[in-house]
């Protein structure tokens, strides 16, 4: 599978063109990723992960896409006891027939609600998934491909603002050779992390427990933002959590008291969970 893709800033300008391509055979997988005149290759070889060193910030765009058109739909939103709502929306004057998962608590047996939905343009192949926080897939095309349905046309908004557009441009079965999936010297084993801004997040949140804003910090009309740096484990959940800057305490204790028991869905790099690098900032408004 060949791609060609746009990538663009948080406001949706500064376009960087750029380039995947993927050969996959059983459990092996090869990817090249291209940013801009930089490359990185990455290959799957059973189990085991490897990587040349070139980096780039957008590489996780790119790998997201991939996993969006591979695996649209988390595995989590398919298990025992999530249950699978029907809607019908009217959009901007778009009518769309939706599905909105709810997932069980993990402490009792009360179903929460969480911001995600899968919904089809009625009448089109259109598909608009949303992940909350104004962060849309949108599937524009889709063609048939071994008896299945692949998106050949995948566009990101952060609500209004295109971030990546991907078509696909070419879809076909190879015979692998003997050494395709073999790691170059040019390669090290690599088990992450990948490192994710907070704008170009892939990790989708499961389960973001809301922090409960201290009475006496809110009886002292105390406010303001805590940040952290945090590393995602492979299983989704908080690995570690270090707090950056000078909050109140009250509100740092808190803050970290949801954030760990935050859920994502895993970052796969061919396939594989890798643990992801990145930032999470929880805001307390005396207003909220």
């Amino acid at each position: 599978m060949a791609l060609d893709i746009t990538l663009f800033d948080v406001d949706g300008k500064n376009p960087k063109p750029a380039t995947v391509e993927l050969w996959a055979a059983g459990s092996n997988m090869k990817m090249v990723e291209s940013v801009a005149g930089v490359q990185v290759t990455t290959v799957r070889n059973n189990d085991k992960l490897s990587r040349t060193s070139a980096q780039a910030p957008e590489f996780i765009q790119l790998e997201s896409l991939i996993e969006q058109i591979l695996h649209p739909i988390p595995d989590e939103f398919l298990q025992t006891g999530v249950r699978l709502n029907e809607d019908k929306l009217t959009v901007a004057k778009t009518p769309m027939d939706c599905i909105e998962p709810t997932f069980p608590s993990a402490s009792s047996t009360t179903l929460i609600t969480r911001p995600f939905s899968f919904c089809l343009i009625r009448d089109t192949d259109s598909l608009v998934i949303t992940y909350g926080e104004a962060f849309i897939q949108f599937r524009q095309q889709t063609l048939k491909f071994q008896s299945r349905e692949i998106s050949s046309h995948l566009q990101v908004l952060a609500g209004k603002t295109l971030r990546a557009d991907a078509k696909i441009t070419k879809l076909e079965t190879f015979t692998p050779k003997s050494d395709d999936f073999v790691p170059t010297n040019q390669m090290a084993l690599f088990d992450g992390p990948v490192e994710a801004k907070p704008t170009d997040r892939r990790v989708i949140g499961i389960s973001k427990t809301p922090p409960i804003y201290p009475a006496m910090a809110r009886a002292d009309h105390v406010a303001g933002s805590v940040n952290f740096d945090a590393l995602i484990g492979t299983d989704g959940r908080v690995a570690s959590l270090k707090e950056t800057g000078k909050a109140d305490s009250l509100l740092s204790a808190a803050a970290e008291t949801a954030v760990r028991q935050w859920v994502y869905r895993p970052f796969l790099l061919c396939g594989i969970p890798v643990p992801v690098k990145t930032t999470i900032t929880v805001n307390f408004n005396l207003g909220s």
